[in-house]
């Protein structure tokens, strides 16, 4: 989905470039340091791995400031790091009680996407791709070991992987 940002400048009206927001799932202006930002939330992993509203936690948001010399929005993830790092914790605390409790075999059809969700967030976050992906791989093959996930998700490893780097590349 393109969004065109539109200034105005006295009597004319000038539409710029586009931002590409892939399928947005919502948006909020908001100022930091006198600065005009927009954050729009990307659902591009809908129905990855599991339903369309278990798949939210995979959403996340992209950020662009308003640059005011061009009339254009330009993408600025990296200055909000520190926000994708709160969801980095949250998926690491809810992947570390799948491996120290014992829940039902229903859990094989959620942990790969808390599993895809961290590494979402880790990418967002400028952390290291290949440590990243040796962490995902560890925590894959220790979870599909406790909760198979037989008859939920199709997907193999490397295909989850690949999904996960098309989507956000580094």
């Amino acid at each position: 989905i393109n969004r065109y940002p539109i200034v105005i400048d006295g009597k004319s009206i000038k539409i710029n470039k586009p931002i590409d927001t892939g399928d947005v799932g919502g948006m909020d202006f908001f100022e930091k340091d006198g600065e005009v930002y927009v954050w729009m939330l990307n659902t591009d992993f809908s129905y990855f791995l599991i339903s369309y509203s278990g798949s939210a936690i995979m959403s996340y948001p992209n950020f662009y400031r308003f640059d005011k010399n061009t009339g254009n929005f330009i993408r600025v993830d990296n200055e909000f790091k520190e926000y994708y790092k709160k969801f980095i914790d949250e998926q690491t605390a809810t992947l570390e009680t799948f491996k120290t409790i014992n829940y039902s075999k229903e859990a094989g059809g959620i942990w790969p996407v808390y599993l895809s969700a961290r590494a979402i967030y880790q990418l967002k976050a400028g952390q290291d791709k290949d440590d990243i992906m040796k962490q995902f791989d560890a925590d894959f093959k220790i979870l599909d070991e406790k909760y198979p996930r037989d008859g939920f998700s199709d997907e193999t490893l490397e295909e989850i992987k690949e999904y996960i780097l098309k989507k956000i590349p580094s």
